[in-house]
């Protein structure tokens, strides 16, 4: 096959922290599926503009740093989940050159494979609206923000939970407010809350929906 018509498409999206991407790992290690965390992407490219100082809201100079940039490199997480750049990929996120250099590669990406499992904010708004199964994770931002406080501390990082709350309230304002490709949820998607499950019984919920559809 040499386009995604035969491709499983499962696509997670979801507010930050709602633990999506965890579990969708973990989906695509039990049906054997390639996984993709675009999330990450705009990250890596958040990374290489401030290593090179570019300013990011030079569209030209973005799109043409997407081309060259080698997403199968390794980088290390703690420098890619940092403050700073956090919040670089947050605002580029909302330029729609970049999200069209990088849409292309998403879309590639499944192709001439059985299956993929894709987490991000629009994978089954925009990335693969016909994707053949959506889901969409959300939870108390109160919980999001113990999540992520306890990954912070475990990094060894001080912070104050307050902050860490503050901050996802302003990701969450900035992710469904932007007009490009804002976080909704998708027609269709399966909403899974996950407020007070474990990530294992989350998983299982994923397996039974698509293993019922």
């Amino acid at each position: 096959m040499n386009d995604i018509s035969n491709t499983i498409v499962i696509a997670f999206d979801g507010t930050a922290a709602s633990g999506k991407g965890a579990v969708a790992k973990l989906l695509a290690e039990k049906l054997e599926y390639d996984y993709l965390d675009t999330g990450l992407m705009f990250r890596k490219v958040a990374y290489y503009c401030d290593m090179q100082n570019f300013t990011q809201d030079d569209n030209h100079v973005l799109t043409e740093l997407i081309k060259k940039i080698d997403f199968d490199k390794q980088i290390d997480l703690k420098e890619l989940y940092s403050d700073n750049i956090s919040d670089i990929a947050s605002k580029i996120a909302t330029l729609k050159s970049v999200r069209n250099a990088l849409l292309d590669i998403q879309r590639k990406f499944a192709k001439n494979k059985q299956g993929v499992v894709i987490d991000g904010r629009d994978i089954g708004t925009v990335v693969f609206p016909n994707a053949d199964y959506k889901f969409f994770f959300d939870a108390s931002i109160e919980e999001r923000a113990n999540r992520r406080y306890k990954q912070l501390q475990k990094d060894g990082k001080s912070i104050k939970l307050s902050s860490v709350l503050e901050y996802l309230k302003i990701r969450d304002e900035r992710d469904t407010s932007r007009n490009i490709a804002p976080l909704v949820r998708a027609e269709g998607s399966f909403l899974i809350d996950t407020s007070k499950i474990s990530i294992d019984e989350v998983l299982k919920m994923v397996l039974k929906k698509i293993k019922n559809n």
